[in-house]
This record gives structure tokens, C-alpha cells and sequence, in this order.
């Protein structure tokens, strides 16, 4: 692959994490509300600047999560009112 110049590392990334939404209709109206966790774990490996015994970080975990919910109301056959709203964290990039 040719010479590494500057930097040459690699990343351990797991992740895992979970879903759901449920959903309500009674005759124009209709809501839902959704969730998800996620869980991400980071290790950085540098095999450029150290030595072969200390190349590993340390792991570093980020639990991250979002709520959403909105709502529908259909005024008539051809009119709608639609809104929402959320929240989300995340983890940084690598």
C-alpha cells in the first residue's frame, strides 16, 4: 500500500442499540410517539507513534438516544395538519 507518512491507525467501533414506535388513530386524528437507545463503544489503535505495548486506547462508551412523537388531523378529504417534535443525542465521529 506504499509508506505510511503522518499517521497510520486503525478503530474499533461496536454499536448496538434498539428501536420502537407505536401509533394511535381515532377517526381524524392520528399520533405516534418512537424511541431508540443506541450504545457505541470507540478504541483508537496507533501503530505509528508508540510502541507495540501501548498502541491500544483506552475504550470509551457513548449511550445515545431519541424520542420523537407528533400528530395528524385530517380537516377534510383534501386538508391536513401535521406536527412533530424531538430529541437525539449521538455519539461523536471517530
Amino acid at each position: 500500500m506504499g509508506d505510511k507518512i503522518g499517521y497510520d491507525n486503525d478503530g474499533k467501533i461496536n454499536w448496538y442499540g434498539g428501536f420502537t414506535q407505536l401509533e394511535y388513530n381515532l377517526n381524524d386524528l392520528s399520533t405516534f410517539v418512537s424511541g431508540a437507545y443506541s450504545y457505541t463503544t470507540m478504541q483508537r489503535i496507533d501503530y505509528f507513534k508508540y510502541k507495540p505495548e501501548n498502541q491500544e486506547s483506552e475504550v470509551i462508551s457513548f449511550p445515545s438516544y431519541s424520542v420523537k412523537g407528533g400528530a395528524n388531523y385530517n380537516i377534510n378529504a383534501s386538508l391536513n395538519v401535521f406536527a412533530n417534535a424531538g430529541y437525539f443525542s449521538r455519539y461523536p465521529d471517530f
